[in-house]
């Protein structure tokens, strides 16, 4: 047995240059290196040397799904010609399917900046329609002069896992679904495709364990309103069981479902994205995605490969991502080091280290950061032992120190502190790199700890140059960074816990408030949110921040606590057979159920929280803005919300939480149809509301109110009049069948009047 009391990696950042950088992000270094180890201990196997490995499912002959940042986009002839498995090519971030060792030759070509496989990601967790003014928008209340939006003609999608689509939520009065299509993407970014109604309603579900897809997309655009049994919303304190139409359904409900469901990992996001962006484009809709995904770790900067896929969609499609459920943990910590006082120290846990706990450290530059893994004492802070310690670049190489346990792995080293401090089963991995997407030197840390001394405690001492600011974020498996009170250590806090993945440009970050703190259900009466929570206040886990460059984030906030929306079939009938963890959820806390008229099954609806809901929530209010101007971009969106955002006591006390404010979809909504087009095409007087219906068939009413009479011109975008109408009242009706697909230009003149609009025909 190998034992070593002390590592550091200072010989094997000997032979390298301080800007030495490795094109790997550190999970791609991490799977390549996984890959090579065990190449090796399979030719030791065969030669009769029993050998174990960290990570032995990692196959190097399996490809997976990473994705690529290009300086110069001719060298894609070039990876097409070594045969690479290319799946999007535009642009200056691409998507490929390549085996380990094809990501080593695609690192070694020129014009490639960064190979990606990413931070794997997890889902973020009828009064809210009210109180945004969305109800009023469906019912055409009498500010729209009796115009309903429901997102007709809208593309609404998503990411997600747990979709039971079969559900009433998603199927069209007479039984027709309304999701048109369904990518299943699993690991590598394997797709499989049903794009015909019998593939999607004979498929089940990509899982019965979850159900968050289900929940998501009911919120986004659920449109169930049929009879159910369900506990009446309205009648808190007094619970009471009615029959009668489903009060629980979504936002976009006349919106095309298109949905992307499947493994939560790594680059499958970016495909997703990718594969509703080019379907939109070729059904000639605007379209709205929403990622209830994320995770707390990345560079928080947007530079990283997945950020950068979503910015250049983003110019072109609409979407939305939750900000994370992280408010009420320590798991950031940010500290500007200065020439006298040029360390950060901080303690893991005072107990014991989960498995899966991740670290990641990020200078502001890429001069070097030292790092020591050590015990201390709890009581008194004293260092010990350092165990482990990184004081050069590896250049991605990960290597590790364990406990007894791995003492026949080849890919880690026994350490007898580690063994002595916390146990035979505790693992510390680290690496370093000089990041070629941002050139900020970055430290990736993975551990396990026990406990085998209660007077010690796991420890991170971080050493850089005065200047540099050092951010370190954690994963909500680790909980967060402790002081324990001692007297030289830092303190993590949930300042910037916001998404990691959501530090990009054109996109929406959306938090949470308390849209309801008590609800009635079915059977076990009526249930109430603990602690301190206020209904209208910003909820508890709503997460927040700044993005390196110091954009603050959110950017609104939506309902997202206490939102009733459908469930998974599949899993209420293993919660109800009790196959299912508990995890805080009872099948008797149901609070609507109906019998689906196609599948003969009982649906449910239930509770659920997080900004996984109010993400979609706006995500939905986004799609019926777009139904009333297809023509917008985030850019404009954030304009509008900016705008008509609700301000009250609670965005009051403290900003930061809030981004621009409450999304009010009634009021974006009228902000959108009093100034017309959004972006070179103004109405001449922002005072006239001009509303623009489909009919079918490519013809279309246009509404002017308070006028008696006006003359609709359309135009092509080369200004060409192609279809006109004239009426002596307030509405007209114009026939653009003979027109083709695509955006034009509609102006409305009279007494008095001229308003002009872009709008898409189709």
């Amino acid at each position: 047995m190998k034992r070593i009391y002390t590592i550091t990696l200072a010989a094997v950042g000997a032979a390298m240059t301080l800007s030495a950088q490795s094109k790997f992000d550190m999970p791609a270094a991490m799977l390549v290196d996984n890959a090579r180890q065990n190449t090796i201990a399979k030719a030791k196997s065969r030669a009769g040397i029993e050998v174990r490995t960290l990570a032995p499912e990692v196959d190097p002959a399996v490809k997976v799904l990473v994705a690529i940042i290009l300086t110069d986009t001719s060298c894609v002839s070039d990876m097409q010609a070594k045969g690479f498995d290319l799946v999007s090519t535009e642009g200056d971030v691409i998507l490929a399917r390549l085996t380990p060792s094809q990501m080593e030759e695609a690192a070694a070509m020129d014009g490639v900046l960064q190979v990606s496989l990413g931070n794997e990601v997890y889902p973020m967790l009828k009064q809210a329609r009210a109180v945004t003014g969305v109800d009023a928008i469906h019912n055409g209340s009498d500010e729209l002069d009796g115009h309903s939006y429901t997102g007709n003609g809208v593309i609404v999608g998503m990411m997600d896992t747990g979709l039971d689509h079969n559900h009433l939520n998603f199927q069209e009065d007479d039984g027709d679904l309304r999701i048109t299509r369904i990518w299943e993407i699993t690991s590598g970014g394997t797709t499989n495709l049903f794009d015909t109604p019998d593939k999607i309603r004979n498929k089940r579900t990509d899982t019965s364990n979850g159900t968050h897809a289900t929940h998501v997309l009911g919120i986004m655009g659920g449109s169930y309103n049929g009879t159910a049994k369900y506990a009446d919303y309205n009648r808190i304190g007094r619970p009471s069981i009615l029959n009668g139409k489903n009060p629980y359904y979504g936002v976009a409900k006349g919106s095309e479902l298109s949905v992307c469901i499947g493994t939560l990992q790594n680059n499958n996001i970016q495909l997703a994205a990718q594969y509703l962006y080019d379907y939109a484009k070729q059904q000639n809709k605007p379209v709205v995605m929403n990622l209830s995904l994320g995770n707390n770790l990345g560079s928080h900067d947007g530079t990283d490969a997945g950020s950068r896929l979503l910015a250049n969609l983003g110019k072109d499609m609409l979407i939305c991502i939750s900000a994370g459920n992280e408010g009420g943990y320590p798991l950031s910590l940010e500290k500007k080091l200065t020439a006298s006082d040029r360390t950060v120290k901080t303690i893991l846990s005072s107990g014991a280290v989960r498995k899966g706990s991740l670290v990641e450290i990020w200078g502001d530059n890429a001069s070097a950061i030292k790092l020591t893994f050590a015990a201390v004492n709890k009581s008194t802070g004293a260092i010990v032992k350092e165990i482990y310690s990184i004081s050069s670049n590896t250049q991605g190489k990960r290597t590790y120190v364990g406990g007894n346990s791995y003492s026949n792995y080849s890919d880690v080293t026994v350490n007898a502190d580690m063994n002595r401090y916390f146990g035979s089963g505790a693992l510390f991995g680290g690496s370093s790199n000089i990041s070629t997407t941002n050139n900020r030197y970055t430290l990736n840390i993975q551990i396990e700890c026990g406990i085998q001394d209660a007077e010690i405690a796991p420890a991170l001492i971080i050493e850089g140059s005065a200047g540099n600011t050092i951010n370190a974020y954690c994963n909500t498996t680790l909980g967060g960074f402790h002081s324990l009170g001692l007297n030289g250590y830092t303190a993590g806090n949930a300042a910037n816990c916001i998404n990691g993945m959501a530090c990009g440009d054109n996109v929406l970050v959306v938090g949470s408030y308390a849209n309801r703190i008590k609800w009635p259900t079915l059977s076990s009466g009526e249930i109430e949110f603990s602690g301190n929570q206020v209904e209208g206040d910003i909820s508890d886990f709503s997460s927040s921040g700044w993005t390196y460059s110091g954009r603050k984030l959110p950017d609104v906030v939506g309902p997202g606590q206490g939102m009733i929306a459908s469930y998974s079939t599949p899993y209420m009938q293993k919660l109800q057979d009790g196959e299912l963890p508990q995890e805080g959820v009872s099948f008797n806390q149901r609070c609507a159920e109906a019998t689906n008229p196609v599948t003969k099954e009982t649906n449910y609806w239930m509770e659920m929280s997080g900004t996984s809901m109010s993400s979609p929530f706006v995500a939905g209010v986004l799609a019926l803005w777009l139904e009333a101007d297809p023509t917008l971009t985030m850019d404009r969106v954030k304009e509008i919300i900016r705008k008509t955002a609700d301000h009250d006591e609670f965005t009051a006390k403290n900003p930061d939480k809030w981004g621009m404010g409450k999304i009010n979809a009634l009021a974006g909504l009228k902000e959108i149809l009093g100034t017309g087009s959004v972006n070179t095409v103004e109405a001449d007087d922002a005072a006239d509301k001009m509303i623009i219906e489909a009919l079918g068939g490519k013809r279309y009413s246009v509404f002017v109110g308070g006028t008696d009479g006006f003359t609709v011109n359309l135009y092509n975008l080369q200004g060409a009049i192609v279809a006109t109408a004239a009426t002596n009242g307030d509405t007209a009706e114009i026939d653009a069948s003979a027109l083709a697909d695509g955006i034009y230009l509609l102006e409305a003149t009279g007494k008095n009047l001229h308003a002009s609009r872009k709008f898409v025909v189709k």
